[in-house]
């Protein structure tokens, strides 16, 4: 069972990326989607569980954290249309994993050493790709560096996001509400200063879609939390990577290169086996 309802953030988060590109539109009408999204299933859960009340200072620091998600959502989307679905997730759930890990090892040390190899698989991932753009796709390689920064610094700003959440979760999901606000209002004030027309274009309305599976491959990440370690969910949501790089190389033909095709999906098979050796 435990099985079956980690497979809903993995889903919902490999898909989110494919929904991206397919539906399209501008930053500010994908943006403006994940916040109306987030504020759906944040409402939806809000009702559904009657959540008990929290502290004023919970309440903001969970404000707070939904600003950091959107941050780092928005990372996201810039890099998937500077360099695709493909590389953009396997780029993404790598350096995530890097700076999860590390923070564990900073903090807490590690339980054996299958963290500190992960850890460094994963900086081996992101360097053969490097290796790769900078041999196989000399026409953007300054595009690929501008987007490994956008992906890092988003990855810092999902782990705020998640760091924030352990800290204020009692278990009964009372801050997710709150958090999704923060995505919302975050959304909104961004879509203001960047381009208003956002709010009555049908792309905007359209691009809710990702917004419900981010926030549903969230909730499900969260309610994880309470059966595993931070590491343990990463790993389980990281199936996520072999979902999207199959959709941008069957379905949206992104990754021509013979190397650089074999090489993304021996890294999402890494993955998907982290995975699997993880849970026994």
């Amino acid at each position: 069972m435990n099985i079956m309802i980690a497979l809903i953030p993995a889903i919902s988060w490999g898909l989110q990326p494919l929904f991206a590109k397919w539906l399209g539109g501008r930053l500010s009408n994908q943006i403006l989607g994940v916040g109306m999204g987030a504020m759906i299933v944040g409402s939806g859960v809000y009702l559904s569980i009657s959540p008990e009340k929290i502290s004023f200072g919970s309440f903001m620091l969970s404000l707070l954290s939904g600003l950091f998600f959107l941050v780092g959502q928005l990372g996201q989307l810039r890099a998937l249309k500077m360099i695709g679905v493909t590389q953009m997730m396997l780029i993404s759930v790598a350096s995530q994993l890097i700076i999860s890990d590390l923070s564990q090892l900073i903090f807490n040390g590690f339980n054996g050493v299958s963290g500190l190899i992960l850890v460094l698989v994963s900086i081996l991932m992101i360097g053969a790709i490097f290796i790769l753009a900078f041999r196989d796709l000399k026409s953007t390689r300054n595009k690929f560096l501008q987007a490994l920064v956008i992906i890092l610094f988003s990855s810092f700003s999902f782990n705020l996001y998640f760091s924030i959440s352990n800290v204020i979760n009692t278990g009964n999901f009372s801050f997710y509400f709150p958090q999704m606000v923060g995505v919302f209002i975050s959304a909104i004030v961004y879509v203001l200063l960047t381009n208003p027309k956002s709010f009555v274009q049908k792309k905007s309305w359209y691009n809710v879609i990702i917004g419900l599976l981010i926030s549903v491959s969230t909730i499900g990440y969260l309610f994880l939390d309470k059966l595993y370690d931070q590491k343990i969910n990463y790993l389980i949501s990281a199936v996520a990577v072999v979902i999207t790089m199959m959709g941008g190389m069957i379905v949206f033909h992104e990754v021509e290169q013979r190397r650089l095709k074999y090489f993304l999906l021996s890294g999402g098979l890494f993955a998907l086996g982290s995975i699997l050796l993880s849970l026994y």
